[in-house]
């Protein structure tokens, strides 16, 4: 039998519970749980086995072919087939990724013209370029699923753009963790796709918020953003730019009017 398994759940409470178990004698019980073991290891009990154990022993297994068979171990089996099927295909699964990772990164044609890509978008936005060359993050998170490359520029570029902003602002800002910039990032393809506003759109009320001498110190994350953006628009769209010293980066604000 492939992948055998060395052992069975044993439930003592529903053993001692079993009727079957209960109108046995003591030298009958140890006749039974003996059997459960040969069936177990032989994968059934031979008709020499059944045969010489008492009638309140072999209503416990039924007859499948040439074999005898504990109705309660046939189900253990396939439970625990289905859990080492379920385990192999998860580590299959694992290793593709890991080779499609290592394929992907092995591509240095395919990862630098990605790379390029994210570049540009920066520049248009006058964004900090050195940020976004040294974030490893950003790349990582990019190459992952090279099908939405161009879903995930657009919602990676607004999440550096409010970073970059809250940076400057506060330069003992914490950086994020995997996990947030994640999280950020799906943030801003919600707000994109969900709640209907446009890239420039949110754009302009991330620059406008990290100048405001209120807001700047309230909007700290894009929960925070998508959950006052009403406001924050109402107050940023007709909003006169400020000065171009007080933006990060250069004119955004501006860019986005």
């Amino acid at each position: 039998m492939r992948n055998k398994s060395p052992a069975f759940q044993f439930y003592p409470k529903d053993w001692l519970t079993s009727d079957e178990v209960t109108m046995m004698s003591n030298e009958e019980r140890g006749e039974y749980i003996t059997l459960l073991c040969y069936d177990w290891i032989n994968n059934g009990i031979s008709e020499d086995m059944y045969d010489g154990c008492s009638e309140k022993v072999q209503r416990c297994f039924n007859r499948r072919g040439v074999k005898y068979y504990n109705k309660r171990l046939v189900n253990e089996r396939k439970k625990q087939r289905a859990w080492r099927d379920k385990c192999s295909d998860a580590g299959k699964k694992s290793a593709d990724l890991k080779k499609r990772s290592k394929q992907q990164g092995d591509s240095s044609k395919v990862s630098l013209t990605k790379v390029a890509t994210v570049v540009d978008v920066y520049l248009q936005l006058n964004v900090n370029i050195a940020v976004c060359i040294c974030s490893l993050r950003i790349t990582s998170l990019i190459l992952k699923d090279s099908k939405d490359l161009l879903f995930q520029l657009r919602d990676l570029e607004l999440v550096e753009l409010l970073i970059t902003l809250m940076q400057q602002n506060n330069e003992k800002q914490k950086p994020l963790t995997d996990s947030q910039y994640r999280k950020w990032t799906n943030d801003m393809r919600l707000m994109r796709e969900r709640d209907g506003h446009t890239h420039d759109e949110i754009a302009k009320v991330i620059a406008w918020s990290q100048t405001d001498g209120f807001w700047k110190e309230n909007i700290l994350s894009t929960k925070k953003l998508r959950g006052q953006f009403a406001v924050l628009w109402a107050k940023a769209k007709n909003a006169e730019p400020p000065k171009d010293e007080y933006i990060p980066g250069g004119n955004i604000y501006k860019e986005f009017k």
